[in-house]
């Protein structure tokens, strides 16, 4: 693709048409964006879900927002097949960045356990053991910009929605635990080990 210093073609136009408030609620919702481990960037919508969405209401981007930051180029249309498999093997650092097992942003990451693997079957959980919920990818340009949009915070978006992940898990087959995102190097993941989740029994 053709680009223009550091950004493409296509971001260099939105920035050049971008009004003052749709860069604002652009740094609003920078915050709130996690990534999936192919590298897609996201925002949480409202819609079904297989856990409480109540419980991350901060998360949510209000439908206003939305709107303004689709018609500037920023934000894709909303998608509804988001599904985390819950990983059936004992995850260690470091892992290699695998698109079934994990969601992070650029400080922490959420691990996708089955509890005791060693009675879980070496396949796919099956669907009421995974995690969907609907979700607004980040186009090109919405990309490109975020890391210009994001702030130093010590909010932490990773530790909420795994705490709610965990407050409303229907099987004792899962779990999820949040860790300190040391490097990312090539397609391997370095972490803590610590788990940076309240503890859950």
């Amino acid at each position: 693709m053709t680009r223009q210093g550091s950004f493409s073609l296509r971001t260099v136009e939105v920035l050049n048409r971008i009004t003052h408030n749709e860069a604002m609620s652009f740094f609003e919702i920078s915050n709130l964006a996690m990534c999936t481990a192919d590298g897609m960037w996201f925002v949480l919508a409202e819609g079904p879900s297989s856990f409480n969405l109540d419980e991350v209401n901060d998360l949510i981007i209000s439908n206003k927002k939305i709107r303004l930051l689709q018609e500037c180029g920023l934000l894709s249309p909303i998608k509804d097949d988001m599904i985390v498999w819950y990983s059936t093997e004992q995850i260690h650092s470091p892992a290699k960045l695998d698109d079934n097992f994990l969601i992070r942003n650029d400080t922490s990451v959420l691990l996708f356990h089955a509890n005791d693997v060693n009675k879980t079957p070496q396949r796919r959980i099956k669907k009421n053991q995974s995690v969907y919920f609907p979700y607004y990818p980040l186009t090109e340009a919405g990309r490109q910009l975020l890391p210009i949009a994001r702030e130093i915070t010590e909010y932490n978006l990773i530790l909420e929605l795994g705490n709610a992940l965990n407050n409303h898990s229907k099987s004792a087959l899962r779990t999820v635990t949040a860790h300190e995102i040391l490097k990312i190097d090539d397609d391997m993941l370095y972490f803590n080990r610590d788990n940076i989740l309240p503890e859950t029994y």
